[in-house]
């Protein structure tokens, strides 16, 4: 590992002054993303149908929803600040259309000129029944609340969606191809995309093969108007810079090559729009799970890491931690693609010190029968580019997570604040490189994470001026 890499992971650590939580909470505005955008207009049935399957899939895929009041999406999201927005080349009515989905209004605004959808096409040789479908962090949401790391959680959201995509085209009868960063970040100029929005992740489908999900669009009412926060990417951000600059080195370095994701092997398939159905930790027991549930969630858990990635990819392996009844930190178990578990070293202590100095002091540890830390091994993070592809596959990883977590009738919630160098004064895993930690544990009701609450007690008030920010948003103990 390179000394600029490692200088680089050590400003994700969130004992870094430049990843420290801010107070600042906005959202940015989707219609500047494009250069001249437009609404979409069809003028055949047949591209009225194309553009109807397309809404239809992001819908379900990443669509808002109204649960306990709360407008979320179907895709979890770091500190509920949803980084991720959706971009889409696909022919319809005879030319090439690269258009943004805005999900509160349900329409597609396009680039006004023909170029971005036409040269996208043409470098992904897209076939005419063909689609791309890019996800697009908003670098800006993220990071003015979490610093330089805010950047690992836009690129795994954007992984959590195009994995939620996956599936559904999967289902639909599709076999989808994900795009390589280094191509993403070849359509992002072709697209004449900000430097701040980028695309990430990427698929392409075949829509000829594609019915639309059946499963209808929830209602959210008229929540959706009342989202009046918004606040453009600042024109001049040290920070931002650094970030961009960031993710431009590791998309150079990273691998080129498309490929297509292993299929999930773990034997548990929920309904669709499964997040509809799931629990977060907000409040859960805080007691351990039957035996029978986690001796089945580790097995789903180890059959996910354990299966051969694609060529060229990062493989993942995870740690397991246990708390018993008391509290107490009981054991850890380290597991790869062998399936070997080795029991580390641990220091006696309890879940409240390990949320006060590992987690930011932060409730969902509390209310945790176990917790898992998924993410490669340090000596597969050799640059820049292995450090994007690794945050791709736990992107991928995670809303697996939540769907075991929903099979097996269990809360689980995604976890990206953490001190790895904390966490390495309890477990002596030196050759392991966490990237995402999640939690999982008896839900006691459905609810959601702090800084969810407060971001939408704020976009949700009415009346609520834009560019205004709740002052609940400034605990340090959400992320």
């Amino acid at each position: 590992m390179s000394d600029a890499f490692s200088f680089d992971l050590a400003r994700q650590d969130v004992s870094h002054a430049l990843s420290t939580v801010s107070s600042v909470c906005a959202q940015v505005k989707l219609d500047t993303l494009l250069l001249h955008p437009a609404p979409l207009v069809t003028t055949t049935p047949e591209g009225r149908r194309r553009v109807e399957t397309l809404a239809s899939f992001l819908d379900a895929a990443y669509g808002y929803r109204l649960h306990d009041d709360r407008l979320t999406r179907y895709a979890p999201s770091a500190g509920a600040r949803y980084p991720t927005e959706v971009v889409t080349v696909a022919r319809v009515d005879g030319r090439w259309r690269c258009a943004i989905f805005d999900f509160a209004e349900r329409i597609f605004h396009e680039a006004a000129d023909d170029r971005p959808g036409r040269d996208v096409a043409a470098f992904l040789g897209l076939e005419p029944d063909a689609a791309f479908i890019g996800a697009i962090s908003v670098l800006w949401r993220t990071v003015q609340r979490y610093g330089m790391r805010g950047h690992r959680y836009c690129i795994v959201d954007a992984a959590c969606v195009v994995s939620n995509l996956v599936e559904l085209a999967r289902d639909a009868g599709d076999d989808p191809v994900c795009i390589g960063p280094a191509r993403c970040a070849a359509a992002t100029r072709l697209m004449d995309l900000p430097a701040s929005a980028p695309v990430v992740a990427g698929v392409r489908l075949d829509l000829a093969r594609m019915e639309p999900p059946g499963d209808p669009r929830p209602d959210p009412g008229d929540a959706l108007a009342r989202l009046v926060v918004r606040e453009e990417t600042p024109a001049m951000s040290p920070l931002l810079k650094r970030v961009e600059l960031f993710h431009a080195r590791a998309s150079l370095e990273a691998a080129e090559a498309d490929y297509r994701p292993p299929a999930v092997s773990a034997p548990v398939r929920p309904p669709r729009l499964w997040a509809a159905r799931r629990h977060s930790m907000k409040e859960g027991l805080a007691a351990p799970l039957p035996e029978r549930t986690e001796t089945d969630l580790i097995g789903h858990l180890w059959a996910l890491v354990a299966q051969p990635p694609a060529p060229g990819r990062v493989r993942l392996s995870f740690a397991y931690l246990r708390f018993s009844g008391t509290r107490r930190l009981e054991e850890a178990w380290r597991y790869d693609a062998s399936g070997a578990a080795a029991v580390t070293i641990l220091r006696d202590a309890d879940c409240e010190e390990i949320a006060e100095r590992c987690f930011e002091g932060q409730g969902v540890i509390r209310a945790a029968a176990s917790l898992v830390l998924v993410g490669p091994g340090r000596d597969d993070l050799s640059g820049h580019g292995a450090y994007l592809d690794a945050c791709h596959q736990v992107g991928f990883a995670i809303p697996e997570f939540y769907r075991i977590a929903v099979a097996l009738g269990i809360s689980s919630t995604a976890i990206g604040g953490y001190s790895w160098n904390a966490l390495s004064d309890y477990l002596l895993l030196p050759d392991f490189y966490p990237l995402m930690a999640h939690a999982f544990g008896r839900p006691s009701r459905p609810g959601g994470k702090q800084d969810t609450d407060a971001w939408q007690s704020h976009a949700l008030a009415p009346g609520a001026a834009p560019g205004s920010r709740n002052p609940k948003s400034s605990s340090r103990r959400s992320s």
